[in-house]
């Protein structure tokens, strides 16, 4: 029995919409959890749980260096486009930067998942047909979600945890990081899978090929918990109106969000 570790990276990324922004990019900075203050118990576990970094502002890349292009290529494509504008305005008013009423991101949620699992399985052959059955299953070892919250600008530091947008965001991660989402993910491996492969005729039937085709329906399982995650992500923003609307009483997804409520 093996024990695999998958990085799953997912470039998922929600954003609330701000009516201004600073026309002027900055670097990149970490806000550091020391920076902040006390805050309630239940966000700060969830930081902790969700291994959370937020950050603040973004490098103005040059599209036409190849080091800062492969750089703007990784970036999420609310923030790329975010950045179009801005850097835009940012040529044009180099000497003046100022404050412009226009429709841009504040904040952006992006994701990944660590998973480690065991993989079991046995295959059969059948040359005749030339189909390979392979009874597949595996176990979760491992389940570890990784957040960054980006912020255009950070929030207030003396009110951090009371501003709307950071609890709006940190919605997002406690959908992300929602225990139940593993258990689904974690039963579906247990209960397994029997899949019959038509083979082609430069294919050969083996242990190597049964471990590939086994990983490929792991894989097909952790993207059906994703597209969960991402309905529900989706699903808040829309009944919040990216944040700026409390979330309805009646909704779906008070009981996950506001248990105690």
């Amino acid at each position: 029995m093996l024990t695999l570790v998958c990085r799953w990276i997912l470039p998922v990324a929600f954003a609330i919409l701000a009516n201004l922004f600073n026309t002027q990019a900055f670097a990149q900075v970490t806000l550091a959890l020391e920076s902040l203050p006390n805050g309630p118990e239940e966000l700060t576990s969830l930081v902790r749980r969700a291994q959370v970094t937020f950050v603040e502002g973004t490098t103005l890349l040059d599209s036409s260096v190849p080091a800062d292009r492969e750089q703007l290529n990784q970036l999420p494509s609310e923030l790329l486009d975010s950045l179009r504008p801005q850097r835009s305005d940012a040529k044009n008013n180099s000497q003046t930067p100022d404050r412009r009423t226009r429709s841009g991101l504040a904040a952006i949620t992006a994701y990944r998942i660590e998973f480690r699992f065991s993989r079991q399985r046995h295959w059969d052959w059948d040359t005749a047909s030339r189909e390979m059955t392979i009874h597949m299953k595996a176990r979760l070892r491992g389940w570890q979600p990784i957040h960054t919250i980006w912020f255009r600008q950070s929030p207030e530091i003396e009110t951090f945890w009371e501003n709307r947008l950071v609890r709006h965001e940190l919605d997002h991660v406690q959908l992300s990081n929602d225990e139940s989402m593993r258990k689904r993910f974690a039963s579906l491996l247990q209960e397994g899978n029997r899949q019959v492969y038509q083979l082609a005729p430069n294919q050969v039937p083996s242990d190597q090929l049964a471990d590939e085709l086994t990983d490929r329906w792991i894989h097909q399982q952790f993207g059906e918990i994703v597209k969960l995650i991402n309905i529900r992500y989706r699903e808040l923003d829309r009944i919040t109106f990216h944040g700026t609307q409390a979330l309805p009483e009646d909704s779906s997804l008070s009981d996950l969000l506001r248990p105690n409520r």
